[in-house]
């Protein structure tokens, strides 16, 4: 069983204390003393406490507040029979918390609780407990509904999250597949061009061989206008989901990862701009770095600013055509990216402006 289990929603829980009329009633019908009340009044201010810690706690700890709630309440039986209220909250906590074996047996024990308690109980005692015996049965099938809910809520997220991975696996596989068809045609041209044209050049046929570079040039810009198209359909979950990918990627990979500040919303386009940059520098890290630890930082400083930072040992940065596109894409955008060498690792530093109502296309 999981041992952690959702939230109950918080938005009603004082309403439900509408059920504690139960437990004031005896004091207008018995002569308690001013001890007695106040010890009664204790344990109310206990139970609200336990009660509201069990509406945000695990599943393991549900059924520990459960089981405090229920001692307390038969605790104070002995002196106010108004007290099986509580057993009310302990019987709905029991059915959230429980599989149903467990939920069961728990209400039961608690429901034969009460009934022991009326048999030994004073007379006038037995009308609360009579009516509380259905009631604890009727709110903890409430409390079992409730978690049945919950498991379905969570199948439901589980599947669109499958789905909503499956898809982007999907559109990667076709980016790769497009960017191989295209590439893969386009530099065995681009290469047959490049050797007939040198080899005019070397026999003097100048005008044969500027030709060949025209029809060059052309096919290049024409690959790179294909390649735009086939990037641009690009999608992702989102830069939270895939910041939290990133950070899985490096955990797995045996880093410590740090993610501070709050991640922005952002447009679309920029959205997946600082997505592909961020992937680009993760990737780095992975590929080079020599150190254990990485952190990405979020925060504002005249716009968006992401930092990356490893304690690896490089001594000199070589940019690649991944960050030169990152440069590219990002200077589209009116962004910047810097990086450096330290004492204590590398570090890299995204600038994106503020969004604007309008955005260029991404190169």
């Amino acid at each position: 069983m999981s041992t952690h289990i959702e939230q109950l929603p918080q938005k009603y829980s004082w309403v439900y204390l509408v059920n504690l009329v139960f437990f004031f009633i005896p004091f207008f019908v018995f002569p308690y003393s001013l001890v007695e009340a106040a010890v009664m009044l204790l344990g109310l201010g206990v139970f609200l406490w336990l009660y509201f810690t069990a509406y945000k706690s695990t599943q393991a700890m549900m059924f520990k507040y459960a089981v405090a709630i229920a001692a307390l309440g038969f605790a104070l039986l002995l002196m106010n029979p108004g007290a099986v209220a509580l057993l009310v909250f302990s019987g709905f906590f029991f059915g959230y918390a429980l599989p149903l074996q467990r939920y069961l047996l728990s209400v039961g024990a608690l429901i034969v609780g009460v009934g022991l308690f009326g048999y030994i109980g004073p007379g006038n005692f037995h009308p609360f407990f009579l009516i509380s015996m259905p009631v604890i049965a009727w709110i903890s099938f409430f409390g079992w509904v409730e978690q049945k809910k919950m498991e379905q809520r969570r199948a439901k997220e589980r599947t669109n999250q499958e789905i909503e991975y499956l898809a982007a696996s999907v559109e990667r596989e076709r980016i790769a597949r497009d960017l191989h068809d295209i590439l893969g045609h386009t530099l065995s041209c681009l290469a047959l061009k490049a050797e007939l044209a040198e080899k005019l050049l070397a026999h003097g046929q100048v005008q044969d061989a500027q030709q060949h570079l025209s029809e060059l040039s052309q096919t290049a810009r024409d690959a790179l206008t294909q390649v735009r198209q086939s990037v641009s359909g690009y999608k992702h979950d989102g830069l939270k989901n895939e910041v939290t990918r990133l950070r899985n990627r490096l955990a797995d990979s045996g880093f410590k990862v740090t993610v501070e500040g709050d991640i922005p919303l952002l447009p679309a386009q920029l959205e997946t701009v600082l997505v592909l940059a961020l992937t680009e520098l993760v990737t780095n890290v992975l590929r080079h770095s020599q150190g254990d630890a990485c952190a990405i930082e979020f925060s504002q400083q005249a716009g968006h600013c992401v930092q990356v930072y490893d304690n690896g040992t490089a001594q000199t940065l070589d940019e690649g055509n991944g960050l030169q596109g990152v440069r590219e894409r990002l200077r589209a955008f009116g962004g910047s990216l810097e990086l450096a060498v330290t004492a204590d690792g590398t570090a890299a530093r995204i600038m994106l402006p503020l969004p604007a109502t309008s955005t260029p296309e991404a190169p």
